[in-house]
């Protein structure tokens, strides 16, 4: 019975090797040393078992020497290829030069007494046993074992430890073939087993080392991808199992989405704000289920590089399914349209989201990234501020004097909130802030009181001394989420406290903590309908919609009217821009024209079709130049979606 262990021990030590050979797809020869060490070591365990004289045992016993001399080094080495550790020269210098000198005492057996002083033979379960009483040189092999495991474990540590570009499945394999080589080797010698129990310790090692083998080569980013014409050094790869975890990945890719240099092997934690989690990371897992009827193919533009993302499917048998490789390439250098209508509609975004005269986000844009910010889940604390008697600037020291207050109060917002905070203008002396996190009863009125302090004391070195205007500033807060959690809701809140303040003196702050408690607002439901605030609530958007405000041509007369009006007495001026298509144009073709205006131009904008092909723009606050301007991107904007049709633009001050 225990001769038929060693026989299927050195059938599975060949088993393995010829799996070796046939699975993988580019093998190191360092790989096929190990297997093939392996199955000498167990056939020499084999023929030990199977010798009828002593010679037959000691020629047996070099051969499984031979084969144990050797296993361990190249082990060390594919451990330390598949973990990413460079060795250095001089210890594989030092591991040849020692396992040669051992090796050579292993050959004086039956010689010298050397390695062995004396060696016999019995018969144990019609087995022979080799018995022996071990010479000093045995210790030369002892050392080597022991300086090999070392190393081993030395190596597997290191990459728990400090290493990410490791698969952790990787690593616990490591160590449970380390664990069970030497746990069985120390049990077998501590406890003097007549039978060698390291046989079956090494066909385990060999099977797990294959199966690590196997999935390191499968995910190799190297293999199996195009390269579109291009330096293969110069693209990025990636690879990731059917869980689409990451197993693999080189510079570029980390260069990209720096984040993956964070990210475990064989992990898919990524964060949910992170560029390759909205980017790449959901749109692999989209066309997983169905990869024959989606798009392998799509483009990503970052730091002004436009990138070429292809996906390919790694298969097994039967075309299994395994993984999925990825190959970037940058392709700027074709894209160089895209990259100029990127950084074109950046410019109008920028332009649209921003408060011409304070530099802090305009009305749309800061209401809504206010609201993207908050959740159930999120805290924060909502102020609007209202800056008190600031009509009276305006009326007795003129609008630049005003302006000049408005710029001032914006910089002094900019210093009681962080980078993270969102600041905002919503109307000709209103103001939000969006912090983000709950603020202090103490933090809101100091910060309240320094307001007013910094304000009124700027507005006396502008305007004097006796400048008879009482001018500061009214604070409403909320906190989020206990009195909402969306834009509109905790608006309403803050706004009836900012009312509150207005009505107790002004010059002060008042704060909502929850939906019910601590509320004062100066009317009821009810009443607040009949109220300007509740009239504004009516007249106003109930949803806050990005883009231009989207009005019939049957009311831009009277909308036009009125910004003539506003216009004459204004210190700025508006434009207005006509678009008209030219030619055999569809409807198609239409509505792609004005999904584009509606894509390009601010909130504060207006837009409006006479019919189809005629567009009129209306732009706030935009003089000719500047409106010239935006009318010239647009047609650019045009001319790259190429529909073929031509378009004409007449640009004039309202």
């Amino acid at each position: 019975m225990i001769l038929f262990f060693y026989v299927l021990a050195a059938i599975l030590s060949a088993i393995a090797l010829l799996r070796l050979v046939l699975e993988v797809r580019r093998i190191n020869a360092y790989y096929v040393l190990l297997f093939a060490m392996i199955l000498l070591t167990n056939l020499g365990y084999l023929a030990i078992a199977t010798s009828n004289t002593v010679e037959e045992a000691i020629l047996a016993n070099k051969m499984c020497y031979f084969g144990a001399i050797l296993l361990p080094m190249t082990m060390l080495f594919t451990v330390a290829d598949m973990c990413k550790v460079k060795l250095p020269k001089a210890l594989y210098i030092g591991l040849a030069i020692f396992g040669f000198i051992t090796i050579c005492g292993v050959f004086s057996i039956g010689y010298t007494d050397l390695y062995y002083s004396d060696v016999w033979i019995e018969q144990y379960h019609s087995i022979t046993v080799l018995k022996r009483t071990y010479g000093p040189m045995h210790n030369f092999y002892t050392i080597f074992l022991a300086a090999e495991y070392l190393l081993f474990a030395g190596i597997v540590v290191h990459t728990m430890r400090t290493e990410k570009q490791v698969p952790k499945e990787t690593v616990i394999i490591l160590l449970i073939e380390f664990s069970t080589a030497a746990g069985i080797y120390a049990i077998e010698h501590l406890l003097h087993f007549k039978v060698d129990l390291i046989p079956f310790a090494y066909v385990a090692l060999g099977f797990l080392h294959l199966y690590i083998i196997r999935r390191y080569q499968i995910y190799d980013i190297s293999y199996g991808l195009s390269d579109y014409g291009t330096d293969v050094q110069k693209n990025g790869y990636l690879s990731f199992d059917t869980a689409l975890r990451l197993m693999n990945c080189n510079e570029l890719p980390k260069e990209i989405f720096p984040e993956l240099r964070l990210v475990q092997y064989g992990s898919n934690f990524y964060k949910m704000t992170s560029d390759f989690y909205k980017n790449v990371y959901q749109w692999i897992d989209g066309m997983t289920v169905n990869f024959e009827g989606k798009e392998h193919e799509k483009q990503f533009v970052k730091n002004d590089r436009v990138y070429k993302f292809n996906v390919v499917r790694i298969t097994g048998f039967r075309d299994e399914v395994l993984g999925y490789k990825m190959e970037i390439v940058d392709d700027t250098e074709n894209n160089a349209k895209i990259l100029d209508l990127e950084a074109d509609n950046k410019s109008l975004d920028e332009a649209s989201r921003t408060d011409a005269m304070t530099g802090l986000l305009n009305k749309g844009a800061a209401e809504g990234d206010i609201d993207a910010a908050m959740s159930p889940d999120t805290h924060g604390t909502f102020l609007m501020l209202d800056l008190d008697s600031f009509k009276l600037v305006n009326d007795l020291h003129g609008h630049d004097a005003g302006d000049k207050v408005l710029i001032k109060f914006s910089e002094l917002l900019r210093e009681i909130t962080r980078p993270g905070d969102i600041i905002g203008r919503i109307g000709g002396d209103e103001f939000v802030i969006y912090y983000r996190g709950w603020q202090t009863d103490d933090s809101l009125h100091r910060n309240t009181v320094w307001l007013n302090d910094e304000l009124l004391k700027y507005a006396k070195e502008l305007l004097g001394e006796e400048m008879g205007v009482p001018l500061g500033c009214s604070v409403g807060a909320a906190f989020v989420p206990q009195c909402g959690h969306d834009y509109d809701t905790i608006k309403k809140k803050a706004d009836k406290a900012l009312y509150n303040v207005k009505q107790n003196g002004k010059h002060g702050v008042f704060i909502v903590k929850d939906s019910g408690e601590n509320e004062t607002a100066g009317a009821s439901e009810g009443e607040d309908a009949m109220q300007l605030s509740g009239i504004r609530t009516t007249l106003g958007e109930r949803n806050e919609i990005p883009g231009p405000l989207e009005v019939s041509y049957d009311n831009i007369p009277t909308v036009y009217r009125y910004l003539s009006r506003y216009y004459d007495s204004a210190a700025t001026v508006g434009g207005i821009i006509l678009f008209r298509l030219e030619g055999n144009f569809s409807e198609e073709d239409s509505d792609a024209f004005w999904n584009m205006l509606k894509n390009s131009l601010r909130r504060e904008d207006l837009i409006s079709q006479q019919q189809k092909g005629i567009y009129i723009t209306i732009l706030a606050d935009t003089d000719y130049d500047a409106s010239e301007v935006v009318a010239g991107k647009i047609m650019h904007a045009w001319e790259i979606i190429g529909t073929g049709i031509k378009a004409t633009a007449e640009v004039q001050n309202i």
